[in-house]
């Protein structure tokens, strides 16, 4: 079988591989070293990438270590291909840590809110609070919200 390739060398996961293809549709592959070596003695392999109909096309790596990109006519198809490969500047591997609690935010308004309640000029005025949330919110931002207010003397904890 026909194909070109690229050694992309020692690439980062997360990184974005942009394939441009000029010519038929092709498959356009990421193989890490063993899997390439596979590919080239036209043993079993596995990849990232499959039959692209459009160019570019736009690959990440899953994980970091010697990475080659490959592009060939599948069997069965006819015509010609040419391909280029490159490595986008800027691309990032992606953020690892979850996204930031909400409850810092919350935390920081309901500390607000029972601080106007606290004021002198609403002494006798009745406040009720109800907390409406998602099932598996309850113990991420219900029940810590409902206790941040509780000591304030306005909010008793949520129920359940």
């Amino acid at each position: 079988m026909q194909y070109i390739h690229s050694d992309l060398g020692s690439r980062r996961r997360g990184e974005v591989v942009e394939v441009t293809l000029q010519g038929s549709r092709a498959n356009v592959l990421l193989l890490d070293s063993s899997n390439y070596s596979a590919f080239r003695s036209g043993r079993a392999f596995r990849g990232v990438g499959g039959l692209a109909k459009r160019s570019p096309v736009h690959l990440t790596i899953p994980r970091s270590t010697h990475w080659y990109a490959v592009a060939y006519i599948p069997g069965g198809y006819r015509g010609r291909v040419r391909a280029g490969f490159r490595v986008l500047p800027g691309a990032l591997p992606p953020i690892r840590d979850s996204a930031p609690s909400p409850l810092g935010a919350i935390r920081e308004a309901a500390d607000e809110y029972a601080g106007w309640l606290d004021g002198t000029d609403t002494p006798d005025r009745a406040f009720d609070l109800f907390i409406c949330h998602a099932g598996d919110d309850k113990e991420a931002v219900a029940r810590p919200l409902a206790h941040a207010l509780g000591p304030k003397g306005r909010a008793s904890p949520a129920r359940g």
